[in-house]
């Protein structure tokens, strides 16, 4: 494996987090992917990020609060990498790069400069626009507030007695 080569892997399917820093320690100047991270890893996950400047990772499942913006101060603004896996998971993480309190150059970095980099420039020929889109997804599109009143709801519905939410209720 060339130190060129980009790997990607699936932390929840393929690498736990403890063979992933094996391979950050083993391959320093691989770049290294990891996607499904949890959010419930950012203890582990954060050091990594910091001393490994190789590890790049996407926010299907690490949802943190002011991720962007604290992985930003950490200096890690290059190593992250919007994803958003629609549509098994909420269409929300689009939000979560247009709303962070980040420079636009950060952003950009986030929403595709830093994996159009991780791929050596491969990118679509054309961004695709829907000529019929409503004026929610023009301001959404902009990376604007949105003009009508907008509630953000999340909730785990478990059952009577049990703690915690997501897939590890005890």
């Amino acid at each position: 494996m060339c130190s060129s080569d980009l790997l990607i892997v699936d932390v929840l399917a393929e690498v736990p987090l403890e063979q992933l820093q094996v391979m950050l320690d083993a391959y320093p100047r691989l770049p290294i992917l990891a996607r499904n991270v949890h959010w419930s890893a950012q203890r582990t996950v954060l050091p990594m990020l910091v001393r490994h400047k190789n590890l790049h990772i996407t926010f299907e499942q690490f949802q943190i609060n002011r991720g962007i913006e604290r992985l930003t101060e950490l200096g890690c603004e290059d190593q992250l990498v919007y994803s958003s896996n629609a549509t098994e998971m909420s269409m929300g993480h689009r939000m979560y790069v247009d709303y962070a309190m980040v420079s636009q150059t950060v952003k950009q970095k986030v929403a595709s400069g830093n994996l159009v980099r991780l791929l050596k420039g491969l990118k679509p020929n054309a961004e695709i626009v829907n000529r019929d889109e409503d004026f929610i997804m023009t301001e959404a599109r902009a990376g604007k507030p949105l003009s009508p009143l907008v509630i953000d709801f999340h909730a785990h519905v478990i059952d009577d007695g049990t703690h915690g939410g997501g897939g590890s209720i005890t």
